[in-house]
């Protein structure tokens, strides 16, 4: 599972899942967006409906990802705990794993039922250009760290881009691109 805001999804995204799946062996990441995410003070840009559409032209067409739309139809804040036990109750017989970057694992302790996420899935954590440092939990058997270069790239900067009229082209897939451009999104 790779959940986040996803406003708008980039090529970091595809990225950090291609490791995932080729350094763990996973037959699929699930895209999860997000209805509301809990560590974001202001909404979003993009509405979920938006946003969702938006990762669904991302994976089509690619055979080891999926997007779900368990947080969107739920709707309120969605909380990763949630939608791990509604995953675990779905794939019964999986092993499950959750993707987060760095800067969020560093907040894990402060998460709604961490321990329990803890229990439920095995933290795949990617690390991005300028973090600081590794702080570790207690169940460390329970945390993978993702190889690979670093990104520099995230949703807020491409946002950025659009707003100052950039271009995104090389950050984002072109069917994103040209859905940010006929919905006027970010400007």
């Amino acid at each position: 599972m790779f959940g986040g805001t996803f406003d708008p999804p980039h090529n970091g995204h595809l990225i950090i899942a291609g490791r995932a799946v080729r350094q763990l062996k996973l037959d699929k990441v699930i895209f999860v967006p997000a209805y509301i995410p809990p560590h974001k003070t202001r909404g979003t840009s993009a509405s979920p409906t938006q946003r969702y559409t938006m990762m669904r032209m991302v994976i089509r067409r690619k055979r080891k990802f999926a997007v779900a739309s368990v947080e969107i139809k739920r709707k309120g804040v969605s909380y990763t705990i949630d939608t791990l036990r509604d995953f675990r109750k779905r794939y019964r017989r999986a092993r499950l794993f959750l993707i987060v970057g760095g800067d969020n694992y560093r907040q894990f302790r402060k998460w709604k039922s961490a321990s329990e996420i803890l229990k439920l899935a095995t933290l795949v954590v990617y690390d991005r250009l300028g973090s600081r440092g590794k702080r570790s939990l207690r169940n460390r058997k329970r945390v993978v760290w993702l190889k690979g270069v670093k990104l520099d790239l995230s949703s807020t900067m491409i946002r950025n881009r659009v707003k100052r009229g950039e271009p995104i082209r090389s950050f984002v897939p072109r069917s994103v691109e040209q859905f940010i451009r006929r919905h006027r999104l970010y400007q």
